[in-house]
């Protein structure tokens, strides 16, 4: 409807790169497939560094977290949102 592009960012540790991929990485990708949205995955032990890059690059509107409690909060502080125009939003599954 708003003609806007959907990305779903998942940033795994460096220690994971060349792993099998996990059957919740499969999930994320058939998921993403499904709802037309384009998936990245980065390999890196600072995900607020490429969270605020993606949303530099891609003049991201609205940002979707997963709330995995403490972890959340942190990234959440590292966060480098410098537009109001920026939403950022929690769910829990």
């Amino acid at each position: 409807m708003t003609d806007t592009k959907l990305y779903v960012i998942n940033v795994q540790k460096k220690c994971n790169w060349g792993n099998k991929l996990s059957k919740e990485l499969e999930h994320m990708f058939s998921i993403s497939k499904n709802s037309d949205a384009q998936m990245l995955t980065f390999f890196s032990d600072n995900p607020a560094a490429i969270i605020n890059d993606c949303i530099e690059r891609r003049k991201v509107k609205h940002v979707v977290l997963h709330d995995i409690g403490i972890e959340t909060v942190n990234l959440l502080k590292q966060l480098d949102v410098k537009s109001n125009e920026i939403e950022i939003h929690i769910c829990k599954y």
